[in-house]
């Protein structure tokens, strides 16, 4: 077999020339547009339910929401394994599938059992389907902060609430807009709310009862239609428009009316902002103008200021000046984080950059003591060290096949065709991951690296 190649080359030398000239364009246009990423897709298809069940224990959750819901899944087809996970008022099923599956079809079966399943399920809760997201999960965290240094707890919740306002309703629906950005999740901050605060005594003093508060302020912020009015030739578009903007607007919605008085919300209760009960915060500290590589560029002053830093610790009556460190300060503080998932197909190199864009748009419109930090964590660092240092080992092994070569076998020719013939076969390779749908990652370049030094 292998004599019958080598002499059809020998016989056809312009049609292997020309072959191999192909394989190179090929290869290298394809080269161009090939995702990166730090691992292969090494999960079967899964699909997330997420159910939120407020005020339940987690054993409750998982008896009356858990549970039901993966009753009806397991016999859904193609299901191969269905895990499950239960906690403070939050259910979170994963559904796996077969190999092979199309994923947006296993959407649509799962979609169908939890229509049965929501008559079963406690009142309030409603499954939702969580986005199509990468095994890598976060791809970037993002912090929102502000330079200002609140003086009183009133203007540090104020703040707060400004920041969680900007990172839910601007930055997350800009980064959201991203193609290849699968979901953004906001944590942290105050989630701005207009509460109204009543009491018995208060309620039982104007012979108001709760329901009615509740319904009246339900509808203290309301748009409908009106429909049509004919006037003779003239057609009119009617609008109620009954939004309430501010907590005055909201305090002056009647409850109902007493011999023509009205009995308001603000006559019953106290309207004001405020957020849920917190069950975590946020913060994030980075370090001003970085230089990662200075324990490397410079490993004695690195150890000299380490050891310095160290005996100034232990000794806090020393009056020496601090060692000079590889950054200038800290900086940072409580924040707003956002996390950033992407779609399985998307390249997370590229879409860091596109994400960059958006950030450098957004620095624009925030206030001006609000900054984002876009370097708390980038995945694409680390994959581009990683593809860089197998790339570099890849590049080492060619070059040391062709020195091993040359003191072996005393060729010089032999040694330069193994040269010429080595970036072929990595061009024709992309070609073949190309076709079965394969990424260039970590274990893909590894795999080169060891065909090269066999």
């Amino acid at each position: 077999m292998l004599d019958t190649i080598i002499r059809f080359s020998l016989q056809n030398r312009a049609i292997v020339a020309i072959a191999s000239l192909i394989v190179m364009l090929v290869g290298a246009s394809l080269l161009k547009t090939m995702p990166v990423d730090v691992f292969p897709d090494l999960n079967r298809p899964t699909v997330t339910i997420m159910t939120e069940a407020p005020g339940l224990a987690p054993e409750e959750v998982e008896v009356l929401v858990t549970r039901p819901i993966e009753l009806l899944v397991n016999g859904a087809t193609g299901v191969k394994r269905v895990r499950s996970s239960s906690a403070i008022g939050l259910s979170i099923i994963w559904v796996e599938f077969d190999w092979g599956t199309d994923i947006f079809i296993d959407r649509q079966i799962v979609n169908e059992k939890l229509q049965l399943a929501q008559s079963k399920l406690p009142t309030g809760t409603n499954p939702t389907l969580a986005p199509i997201s990468s095994i890598m999960g976060e791809i970037m965290l993002l912090a929102l902060r502000s330079d200002i240094e609140p003086t009183s707890q009133h203007e540090a919740d104020a703040k707060a609430m400004e920041l969680r306002t900007l990172g839910e309703f601007t930055v997350r629906n800009r980064l959201l807009a991203v193609e290849g950005v699968s979901q953004v999740s906001v944590m942290g901050g105050i989630l701005k709310q207009y509460q109204v605060l009543t009491s018995p005594s208060r309620l039982a003093a104007r012979n108001v009862t709760l329901a009615q508060l509740t319904a009246a302020t339900a509808k203290a912020n309301v748009l409908a239609g009106g429909g049509v009015m004919n006037r003779g030739e003239k057609e009119s578009l009617l609008r109620i428009q009954g939004q309430s903007l501010t907590l005055d607007e909201v305090a002056a919605t009647p409850i109902l009316w007493r011999d023509q008085i009205p009995i308001r919300i603000g006559d019953v209760a106290d309207v004001r902002l405020g957020g849920p009960v917190k069950r975590g915060d946020a913060s994030a500290v980075v370090k001003i103008e970085p230089d990662v590589n200075f324990a490397v560029t410079h490993p004695t002053e690195y150890l000299q200021s380490s050891s310095r830093a160290e005996t100034l610790a232990l000794d806090q009556n020393s009056n020496d000046p601090p060692p000079v460190r590889p950054y200038r300060e800290l900086r940072g503080g409580l924040a707003v984080m956002l996390t950033v998932q992407k779609q399985p197909e998307a390249d997370t190199v590229k879409l860091d950059q596109k994400i960059n864009a958006v950030l450098e748009s957004l620095a624009n419109e925030l206030p001006a003591d609000v900054h984002i930090e876009s370097e708390v964590f980038r995945q694409s660092h680390f994959i581009e060290a990683a593809v860089d240092n197998v790339s570099e080992a890849v590049r080492d092994g060619a070059i040391w096949v062709v020195v091993i070569l040359f003191l072996l076998m005393g060729n010089f020719r032999t040694s330069v065709s193994s040269l010429t013939s080595m970036p072929l076969s990595i061009l024709l390779t992309v070609i073949v991951f190309y076709s079965f749908g394969i990424t260039i990652n970590t274990m893909t370049l590894g795999g080169i690296a060891v065909d090269i030094g066999d």
